[in-house]
């Protein structure tokens, strides 16, 4: 495979030693199988990821982006979520296959590239390792493979100089462009630096290489979008379709370097036990239980430490675990079911993994060394302030090895590609990071995972003076990026989440848990967020109560009740957000699509309300005329919401949960 031949020439005509063939690939499909059980059994959506979901399901019914509903630039992405919930039955499994299965692949082809340009494979698996271990979210799993795969493309090109070649790097341009649009620019800044470092070396030779090579790639590259641009003009007109993205065009090429903090409390411990970890039980409560009640059955039955969990079901540590105590408790009529407990044997049945039982044993299980240091500030700091300095450590890389012609630190043939990665992480760095280092990091862990690798191949040679010093200074910055990244991404907790903790039985029993979540149909009958018990009753009460056709308007920012009500959004308007399609244009179509469509319902978010009413005065007026107010409550979490109904649509009875009207 011409991406895995040999681009070791230094300067001086040596070669430097390469992984074989054999190996990269075996390292590329190891690391694409533990990436994939790794995200698999630690499956989750943040309710962004619903924002592509509502979308997508909006194209099922038979809409399209920019023509029915406000597209931000993500036009591929909704399609491609369209087909895995077709082809999953309307089930979140579609997704996650989809999501994981990029993931793994980025992090897949993170090890061979990392691998090749380090010329080591133990950096490989450090570079793809650290970029798993962020823990991007699953909607972003664009970022994660097209950057990487752009560089893979362009590796094969500087090896196999052919038309074909330079094409299939148009088209992974066209495809990021067409996932979202300031990804296909990004790739395209980077791949012209790529082509410019590649054919012109100083001479016109190169130039006149360099021309058509450019102009090729351009060219299908423009191609391939033609028909995206004629059908915007279509339905919109490039010149309105641009004017509503101005505002996320500046969002995105604005010049913003954060600042977080680096914390040293030095009034916390140089060492730090833990106490050992509390053995829970759960139980389910019976649907018509009181507070009170519930609380005296707490006290009979030593129930302490109680933490809700979802609807009925509170989670306790047992303080009372004899046998009479526990029989009592499970055939008490308030009970519905219980989980951790043996109801045949009236014992615990809580399982532990053997890590766990030697963790609750061994106090130095439990230790923590300077927490006061050692923490996930300092950890954010340092892998924020690490992915800044990256590019210019490759610069000055570059650099220093350029002027060290003939010693076997130098890589004449690497030049273009990291050229080319320096460029992209500069971009994406600045472009995608923005003023939210805290979730953004994570999307732009691929490709500096590999700009790293190839700094720390150069830096790890064993060629030239200070080598162990070398050596020893780049191993530490890569352990306290990787410890940084590995807390960044709350990497124990999610090891302990995958079940391979508890062997082979706890790995099998979080498969089937994953699996019943993901295949559950009606998706809402799996929700069991616990920060969502109120959306989840009013979506509920929108599935009971409405048609299949009716729209429902959330005035805010609640994607995920779209999805889980199974109920197209109203206007257009997946979300009402500050910058995001509030001119008054945009406003005005609005209004005019909900004008159209029937709309029983509508949420408020109280929290976000002031902001949606400065930054949406037209929709938030039509909004006020046409609804009224039936509902201000939070529905057990933590959020409140006003529910508000048509004030032109008569109801046609009562929801009995929640006393409210039904329009079905």
């Amino acid at each position: 495979m011409p991406l895995v031949t040999s681009l070791g020439t230094v300067d001086d005509g040596t070669r430097l030693r390469q992984p074989s063939l054999a190996s990269v690939w075996a390292g590329a499909l190891v690391t694409f199988a533990l990436a994939f059980a790794y995200r698999w059994l630690t499956v989750s959506f943040t309710n962004d990821q619903f924002v592509h979901l509502s979308r997508a399901r909006q194209i099922l019914l038979g809409e399209l982006p920019v023509r029915d509903f406000f597209d931000p630039g993500l036009f591929l992405q909704y399609y491609a979520s369209a087909a895995a919930l077709s082809l999953s039955g309307g089930t979140l499994l579609g997704e996650a296959v989809l999501t994981i299965f990029f993931m793994a692949f980025g992090a897949a082809l993170v090890y061979a590239l990392a691998t090749r340009l380090s010329h080591s494979w133990i950096i490989g698996a450090a570079a793809a390792a650290t970029s798993v271990v962020t823990f991007p979210r699953l909607y972003s799993y664009p970022k994660v493979f097209l950057f990487v795969l752009a560089v893979a493309c362009a590796w094969l090109y500087q090896v196999r100089r052919t038309k074909a070649n330079l094409a299939l790097l148009a088209v992974v341009t066209a495809v990021a462009f067409l996932l979202r649009y300031d990804h296909g620019a990004y790739i395209g800044v980077s791949v012209i630096a790529f082509l410019t470092l590649l054919h012109w070396p100083g001479s016109a030779a190169g130039r006149r290489v360099l021309r058509p090579a450019a102009g090729i790639y351009a060219g299908v590259t423009a191609l391939l979008l033609l028909p995206f641009v004629v059908f915007i003009q279509s339905v919109a007109g490039i010149p309105t379709y641009l004017s509503g993205l101005s505002s996320q065009a500046q969002e995105v090429t604005t010049l913003r370097v954060n600042a977080p903090p680096v914390r040293f409390d030095w009034t916390k411990p140089l060492v730090q036990i833990d106490p050992p970890s509390e053995q829970r039980i759960s139980v389910r409560w019976t649907a018509e239980i009181s507070d009170e009640a519930r609380e005296e059955r707490e006290l009979q039955f030593g129930l302490s430490h109680p933490l809700h969990d979802q609807e009925t079901t509170w989670s306790y540590v047992i303080t009372n675990m004899g046998r009479d105590n526990i029989k009592r408790l499970v055939a008490d009529s308030l009970v519905d079911d219980t989980n951790g407990i043996d109801r045949e044997q009236y014992e615990l049945a809580l399982r532990e993994s053997v890590f766990r039982r030697a963790q609750r044993a061994l106090p130095v299980l439990r230790m923590q060394v300077a927490p006061g240091v050692i923490n996930f500030d300092n950890a954010l700091a340092w892998l924020y302030y690490t992915t800044l300095a990256l590019p210019a450590a490759a610069a000055l890389t570059l650099i220093v090895r350029r002027m060290r012609r003939g010693d076997a630190t130098g890589q004449a043939a690497d030049t273009a590609i990291v050229g080319m990665l320096l460029v992209l992480c500069v971009v994406v760095g600045q472009s995608l990071v923005r003023e939210s280092p805290e979730t953004r990091l994570p999307d732009v862990a691929a490709p500096m995972a590999v700009l790293g690798a190839w700094v720390a191949g150069v830096w790890t040679r064993k060629e030239g003076r200070h080598a162990r010093a070398r050596i020893a200074a780049t191993a530490a910055i890569a352990i306290v990026t990787f410890w940084s990244a590995a807390v960044f991404g709350e990497m124990g907790d999610r090891v302990v989440a995958t079940g391979v903790l508890a062997g082979p039985a706890g790995v099998t029993e979080r498969f089937e848990k994953t699996n019943e979540y993901l295949m559950t149909s009606p998706p809402i009958d799996g929700w069991a967020d616990t920060g969502s018990i109120g959306l989840r009753a009013i979506g509920e009460w929108v599935r009971a109560c409405t048609a299949p056709s009716d729209r429902l308007l959330v005035v805010g920012w609640a994607a995920d009740l779209y999805f889980y009500a199974e109920r197209p959004f109203a206007g257009g308007q997946v979300y009402f957000y500050p910058r995001g399609h509030s001119s008054v244009d945009d406003q005005r179509l609005t209004v005019e699509r909900l004008e159209r469509q029937r709309v029983p319902i509508a949420i408020s978010p109280v929290e976000s309300e002031p902001a949606t009413r400065e930054a949406f005065p037209i929709v938030r007026d039509y909004v006020d005329r046409h609804y009224r107010h039936v509902r201000r409550s939070n529905f057990g979490s933590k959020m409140e919401y006003d529910v508000l109904v048509s004030r032109e649509i008569p109801p046609s009875g009562t929801f009995e949960p929640l006393d409210l009207p039904c329009y079905r």
